[in-house]
């Protein structure tokens, strides 16, 4: 499930009306837009949460300042309403390869991912007319039950890390009593 959020902006002087030709902003509040919260604490910067514009909706009422009310979801959102995906077919792809491929062929960034290195090698990989969201969620679940989230920068990662598992599944403890 993609995480939906909203956040309400005031438009006074009409900058976040997307036909306002006189806005700094004209041409560019569509949607696909990323939209980043972040907080200040002793003058660092922390991101909250990153997410993607997917509706600009105005409002203006006798009395009240006009409003621009933003609905956003986050990365999954762009995968789960993308076109359905192809990979060609590979041989030599462990999981995190088989993630990249997919964001490859829909035009997504290194930027837009953070996978450390997968363990599952995958026999043959490929996608034809899949779903991308739902292609990259088998890929995560076949590296021992891994799920993809995204994180506050909007990056999509699998938890836990696809390396770290590979060190708990063989790393052995010894008890003593």
């Amino acid at each position: 499930a993609t995480t939906k959020f909203s956040l309400a902006l005031s438009n006074r002087g009409g900058e976040f009306t997307p036909e306002n030709t006189a806005s700094a902003y004209y041409g560019l509040l569509e949607p696909g837009v990323p939209i980043r919260f972040t907080a200040t604490h002793s003058a660092t910067d922390y991101t909250i949460c990153t997410g993607y514009a997917m509706r600009w909706q105005m409002s203006w009422a006798a009395g009240a300042v006009s409003m621009c009310q933003v609905e956003c979801e986050d990365i999954f959102a762009l995968l789960r309403d993308a076109d359905s995906v192809n990979v060609t077919a590979d041989d030599t792809r462990d999981t995190d390869a088989a993630l990249i491929a997919i964001m490859d062929a829909l035009g997504f960034v290194a930027g837009d991912r953070n996978f450390d290195d997968g363990v599952q090698a995958l026999p043959m990989h490929f996608a034809v007319g899949q779903n991308p969201l739902e292609a990259m969620m088998q890929i995560a679940a076949s590296e021992m039950g891994g799920m993809l989230y995204p994180d506050a920068t909007g990056r999509i990662g699998v938890t836990p890390p696809l390396s770290s598992r590979w060190r708990l599944a063989t790393t052995s403890t010894r008890w003593s009593w």
